[in-house]
């Protein structure tokens, strides 16, 4: 994915770039900031800068979805208001964006703003560069005032899989409504089912083409976009991955089932089993468990998926020793995170391909992709991990965070559109002396793509 991040400002300005943009107006005062954004669209407007080709490849209306033949390339906006003007306006104004698409961008929740013209209060620092703190702007005639930042995905990433019906549904909302297998009001809990190919929340550029959104349209019975609380998601899964999914139906019972999830309740649990598809035999029956860098703290930035690491369960556990100091037991700092799953059984598909049941154990990002990959099994479909299959490292704490800059890392591919991985089984046992609401249910999802 890339960005049109030189284009700002109202003008297309060769040589300003996002990065640069946002180093130099993190130094500066907001007068000075107000000036170079004035003096930067006079420039354009005087040397008659007009907007490059392909960069005008933009569709002139956001739906149907059905009209789209081929997605469009990532195309973002970064640009900011001289003038008081609504948001909708603002961005007909400083774009080529039509007014049409313009107000449906912003419904579609693919519109971010600044709050605030005070820079000192929307530009932020992080551990590799500063940062604009925006918020999802979602009412197209909100006013703004001058100085005002916007950033406008105009090609926002559609999902196609959200809109499709089941045979015995017609409507979308009923085919949502099917894949819901467990609704409890007073829990506030919701088990249901996500096929692959949609998101289970929103993303950046697309608010509403989600499980998160569709599950909770569907049970409140309401299109009107104005009343649609999206479920929490407590159970995620990836775009391309498919099977049984937990939500919580508000802040309060997702705080709540989120600590059974995390095993902060004895005698609660949610146990979550896994359907791998593979090209080759997995290695056995039993536990796999790896080291993986946390989140890829201490990896050269854009480098990932981050390695993994042979389990040395005594090096490991030196590593998390809890030790002494100033009379408290403080902890090291999680730059290394446990993967562990259970391989439950095996078997081998007519037609070629084997089938695995996975018991997840711990909840990492990738975990089950990660620890395949790692074993020489890369999952069906799966490009992102292919080029690290077989690819394992031995543990050592004392280099923790200290990675070679030269070091020669695998090429990844992008996501894949389906994945052979299925979330086909969860075992809830839930007891809530609040609501006075027990559950202890096994639910079972449809039979996967590849069956």
């Amino acid at each position: 994915d890339f960005e049109y991040s030189n284009m700002i400002l109202g003008g297309y300005m060769p040589g300003i770039g996002c990065k640069s943009f946002l180093s130099q107006i993190s130094n500066a005062s907001h007068d000075c900031i107000t000036c170079e954004y004035q003096n930067a669209r006079r420039m354009a407007l005087r040397s008659h800068c007009c907007w490059p080709a392909h960069v005008c490849q933009i569709s002139s209306e956001l739906f149907p979805i059905h009209s789209f033949t081929l997605a469009l390339p990532p195309c973002v906006f970064h640009v900011t208001t001289f003038e008081q003007d609504s948001l909708v306006n603002s961005i007909s104004n400083l774009t080529p964006i039509p007014k049409v698409l313009a107000t449906q961008l912003v419904l579609f929740g693919a519109v971010w703003i600044s709050r605030t013209a005070q820079a000192s209060n929307f530009i932020t620092h992080t551990h590799s560069r500063p940062r604009i703190l925006t918020t999802r702007a979602l009412n197209p005639n909100e006013m703004l005032e001058p100085n005002r930042y916007i950033r406008i995905h105009a090609n926002p990433r559609r999902f196609p899989a959200v809109y499709q019906t089941s045979d015995q549904c017609s409507s979308i909302q009923s085919t949502w409504k099917s894949r819901i297998q467990y609704y409890n009001k007073s829990l506030g809990m919701i088990v249901a089912y996500k096929p692959h190919g949609v998101p289970s929340h929103a993303s950046v550029d697309n608010l509403y083409e989600n499980a998160s959104v569709q599950l909770s349209k569907a049970i409140n019975g309401s299109d009107d976009r104005e009343d649609v609380m999206p479920f929490h998601v407590l159970t995620r899964l990836d775009v391309c991955t498919s099977g049984l999914m937990v939500f919580g139906r508000d802040s309060q019972s997702a705080s709540k089932i989120g600590k059974v999830l995390k095993g902060q309740k004895q005698n609660e649990f949610i146990l979550k089993r896994y359907m791998v598809y593979t090209n080759k035999k997995p290695p056995k029956v039993g536990t796999l468990m790896h080291i993986a860098d946390n989140h890829g703290a201490g990896m050269p930035r854009g480098v990932k998926p981050t390695p993994v690491y042979r389990y040395d369960a005594e090096k490991y556990q030196k590593y998390l020793k809890f030790h002494e100091e100033n009379g408290q037991k403080t902890r090291q700092p999680a730059q290394y995170c446990l993967m562990e799953l259970e391989v439950e059984w095996i078997r081998e598909i007519k037609g070629g391909g084997w089938e695995s049941g996975v018991l997840l154990k711990t909840g990492r990002t990738h975990q089950i992709r990660r620890q395949y990959a790692a074993v020489g099994c890369p999952l069906i479909g799966d490009d992102m991990y292919e080029s690290w299959a077989g690819r394992v490292r031995e543990f050592d704490p004392e280099k923790s965070g200290k990675h070679d800059l030269t070091e020669t890392f695998p090429e990844h591919g992008m996501a894949p559109d389906r994945l052979g991985l299925h979330a086909y089984n969860l075992h809830v046992c839930i007891n809530d002396l609040e609501s006075k609401t027990s559950v202890d249910c096994t639910f079972n999802a449809p039979d996967p793509w590849w069956r």
